[in-house]
């Protein structure tokens, strides 16, 4: 396997001493299995240990077993309802100079209170890379939505 940034070429056996086995029209399906297992499973095994290590670390395991899916995968996405413009606004910081009153902030708004709810959606993955607002609501969003002036 070729590292996608150094270049460097890493074999990794499939089976034991698989260098030295020919793949024919005989082993083929078991070659091919090995390979997805190999690429969706084993190739991952490290860095998915390191990530339930790290997540395990911020979520104990015994508060996750209080949730079901649906309910991690909310808070860790947010709801996928409609996005709240009101309190998006309301929670809100404006920094360089710019205020609430400005008319770029309101013309700013007044295009996203007219944009259609997908179009709310990828606003917010633009600026957040999450279509979705906090599942609490932006009050509790971190770091909050900012607007910022600045000068060309």
């Amino acid at each position: 396997e070729k590292d996608a940034i150094t270049g460097e070429v890493t074999i990794y056996d499939l089976v034991p001493h698989g260098q030295n086995i020919a793949v024919t029209k005989e082993n083929r399906f078991k070659y091919i299995y090995l390979m997805m297992d190999f690429k969706l499973n084993r190739r991952i095994l490290d860095k998915l240990n390191r990530f339930v290590k790290g997540f395990h670390s911020i979520i104990p395991v015994k508060w996750l077993r209080l949730f079901t899916e649906d309910e991690i995968q909310k808070l860790i996405s947010g709801t996928s309802s409609t996005i709240d413009v009101e309190e998006w606004k309301k929670y809100t910081k404006y920094i360089g100079g710019i205020k609430e009153s400005s008319k770029m902030v309101r013309m700013f708004w007044k295009v996203v209170e007219e944009m259609t709810d997908k179009e709310k959606s990828l606003l917010l993955q633009f600026v957040t890379s999450c279509p979705r607002q906090p599942l609490m609501g932006f009050k509790y969003m971190d770091p909050p939505f900012t607007i910022s002036f600045v000068e060309c």
